[in-house]
């Protein structure tokens, strides 16, 4: 048994991946031969985020509420945002995950939003305290503070009108099942959701390989 002595969790962390990189270069271990148990998972991050800055593969067990997962936030921003509520709105566009229709160049498709325009829409927010009216009112046009935010019209347009339309359409639905296939259809469209579980996945921050193959059907039935 060694002991060894660290000013913080982050010292802790780096002293771990060091020596676990001695063991499996000089000693001929393997990454899968060592376990790390912490006392909480306060921790956790912590040390699996040190783990994977220094290469080394790293999986951790500690039981997460499906909430605290992006994506699954990301789906629970976009309810919250159909009553247009100026925060839950601005909370969605900043999520990562927020891809709009780009107006301007239409051959682009759905994208994800620039951190410019996130930007702008927050400042534009807090500057004129918008009201959920103002989400829907045009701003080319019109009474202050829209005609204000003239610059802004398409990203709000962008952003709104599938979220009033994903409204409309939950209202209509007839039941369950019916609403379950009208999401389903705005996060495969809309948001283009298959894409965010593919860049997720190869950038190792979530998603798996069978997410990003789930068809609608699978997915609607989830």
């Amino acid at each position: 048994m060694e002991l060894y002595s660290a000013k913080d969790t982050y010292e802790e962390a780096r002293l771990i991946a060091a020596k676990i990189h001695r063991a499996v270069r000089e000693e001929g271990f393997r990454y899968r031969d060592f376990l790390i148990l912490t006392p909480g998972r306060e921790k956790e991050p912590v040390i699996s985020s040190a783990l994977r800055l220094g290469g080394i593969p790293v999986f951790s067990d500690f039981p997460r509420p499906m909430t605290e997962k992006p994506v699954i936030g990301f789906v629970l921003s976009i309810f919250k945002s159909l009553e247009l509520d100026t925060e839950e709105i601005l909370k969605l566009t900043e999520s990562g995950f927020k891809r709009i229709r780009d107006f301007e160049r239409p051959e682009r498709g759905v994208r994800l939003m620039f951190q410019s325009e996130v930007y702008r829409l927050r400042l534009a927010a807090e500057q004129y305290g918008l009201s959920a009216e103002d989400w829907t009112k045009d701003w080319s046009e019109g009474a202050e503070p829209r005609k204000k935010l003239n610059p802004l019209e398409n990203i709000r347009k962008a952003v709104i009108e599938p979220l009033l339309k994903l409204k409309q359409d939950l209202e209509a639905a007839e039941n369950g099942k019916e609403m379950s296939r009208v999401f389903m259809n705005y996060l495969f469209d809309s948001e283009n959701i298959r894409s965010t579980f593919i860049a997720r996945s190869k950038a190792g921050q979530g998603g798996e390989t069978d997410t990003i193959e789930t068809n609608e059907a699978e997915a609607e039935e989830y």
